[in-house]
């Protein structure tokens, strides 16, 4: 198995604790490899944290397998994470995650949502420059078709995300947006206010508010250190200071 990023032996990811001396031994025998070893720890929460992380490693190859070891781990909570983590780890397809993800527990919804995001992000890949129209009614497609109509929130959300992974620089340009709907384009904008606040260490709605007037001008919001956009986006924008302006 990888080596855990942080285990239960390390209290907030912080200093790490000695387990004790068997249960310690046979976590490290897991670690490089022996996921045998599990079976032998005493811990309860170390034991599924041990055999939750192996199963996870087996999930590429045979999930299906990886899910009848996750059914084996006694401490529940570790029994629902192990299930999120083969699923995932499984990339498994939206068909695929309405079966897989039960055994998730806790975390299924978490863990369909995956699912129906990989599958959202692999139609965007094919999208080219230009057919931003397009690729927002493929998304909301994939989205509706995989929860119904509240898919259509997670599908702005998807689109709104690869929209900001295009942006460059300190100004929304028209390329940006493209041909996205008027309102998902005012979403990245905010979106680009509040990671500018954020970063200021500032409440993003306080930051905005400063450049609040009956028409935001691109000097007065760069002036206030907000981020600037290109003209032709000017109604987004506009659109996206009346949401944030609002008290």
């Amino acid at each position: 198995m990888r080596p855990l990023a942080c285990i239960t032996w390390i209290a907030a990811c912080g200093s790490p604790q000695t387990p004790p001396g068997a249960d310690r031994r046979a976590y490290v025998a897991a670690i490089e490899q022996d996921a045998g070893a599990c079976a032998s720890i005493r811990d309860p929460a170390l034991n599924g944290e041990c055999m939750a992380f192996a199963a996870a490693d087996r999930a590429e190859a045979d999930w299906e397998g990886a899910q009848a070891d996750c059914a084996a781990i006694g401490h529940s909570l570790w029994a629902d994470e192990c299930g999120f983590m083969v699923c995932d780890r499984a990339a498994v397809t939206v068909v695929e995650a309405r079966s897989c993800c039960a055994s998730a527990g806790r975390y299924s919804e978490r863990c369909i949502g995956h699912a129906v995001s990989r599958a959202a992000y692999a139609v965007l890949e094919t999208i080219p420059l230009g057919a931003e129209q397009r690729a927002w009614e493929a998304t909301r497609d994939v989205c509706v078709d995989a929860l119904g109509e509240g898919g259509a929130d997670r599908a702005a959300d998807l689109y709104v995300k690869w929209l900001l992974d295009r942006v460059e620089g300190a100004t929304l340009r028209l390329d940006d947006c493209g041909t996205a709907p008027t309102h998902l384009c005012a979403d990245v904008y905010a979106e680009l206010v509040a990671r500018r606040a954020r970063a200021a260490g500032t409440e993003p709605a306080a930051f905005a508010r400063r450049a609040c007037a009956r028409v935001v001008t691109r000097q007065r919001a760069e002036g206030l250190g907000l981020p600037g956009w290109e003209a032709p986006v000017d109604e987004a924008v506009q659109q996206a200071f009346k949401r944030m302006c609002r008290r």
